[in-house]
Parts: C-alpha cells; structure tokens; sequence
C-alpha cells in the first residue's frame, strides 16, 4: 500500500478569481510564486484540460528533480487540479477559488503527495514538500500584493 501525505491551506487575495486562476493555470509563471521550481516549459496541450507541463524543482540534497505535472481539472475561474506524472514524489493537487467578503477570492490549495521507491524512506523530505508546496499559496498572495499597480 502508498503511504500518502496530505495538506490544505486557504489565503485570500485582494483580487478577482479570473485574475489568480490565470496565475496558477499559466505554469510558465510557476517561479513567481513557488519557490522549488527552476524551470517549467509547455510539453503537451494549450493550457486547459490534459495539458502537460514539463517541471524541474529542487529535489533532496539539492539535486535537480523531474515534476512534471498533466492538468486534471480546469474550469476557470473555480477550480484547478494537476496530478504529478514524472519524477520521485507523485500526486495531485487543487486549487479552489470562491468569492470571499469585500471582493476578495478565497483561494484553498489541497495537496497530496505519494513518494516512490526509495522515497519512501525520505518521509521528512517528503513532509517538507507539502508544507513547502502550501506555503507557495502565501508566495501567492504576496505575488497579487506586490502588483496591484501594475497588474499581474
């Protein structure tokens, strides 16, 4: 059986969801908000539904790690979902968006990760990733924070 590790976060940004779901469903602008990633290019698709990105994060001891990851649910402006198809530690996450008070967009993140082979063993590493991959949800906030003259 998998051992799995799960993890849920919630922010609200100042910002309208069409707006941040644009931000979370562009994955060449992953960098600007999630601190592990070092590259990300187009693989397959146009963005939506089945598309795949090509992903490289800092993985254990600092080495660089495949991460590449196939969108599972798009419904603009909602809901954003992507499951992890290549590399050590596979997965899937979701993005809710809903309208929160004063205008805001509520934005949850939920992760869950399943490390393979000798993964396994690396159960901190592991822990670490998902609060890291949670923590990128207050990267996000900042990000719209940052930018709210120039547009993000």
């Amino acid at each position: 059986e998998e051992s799995s590790l799960r993890g849920e976060h919630s922010v609200s940004i100042n910002r309208p969801a069409s707006g941040i779901f644009d931000v979370i469903a562009d994955g060449t602008r992953n960098r600007t908000w999630q601190q592990s990633v070092i590259e990300v290019s187009l693989h397959s698709g146009t963005g939506g539904l089945g598309t795949v990105w090509r992903q490289v994060v800092h993985g254990p001891a600092g080495k660089a790690a495949d991460a590449d990851y196939r969108v599972t649910t798009h419904e603009p402006p909602g809901v954003y979902g992507f499951e992890v198809i290549a590399g050590p530690v596979r997965g899937t996450g979701l993005y809710t968006l809903t309208a929160g008070d004063d205008g805001e967009t509520v934005v949850t993140f939920e992760i869950i990760l399943k490390p393979r082979g000798a993964m396994r063993v690396l159960t901190g590493f592991v822990l670490r990733q998902v609060v890291d991959e949670l923590e990128n949800l207050d990267h996000l906030r900042d990000l719209f924070g940052r930018s709210s003259e120039e547009g993000v």
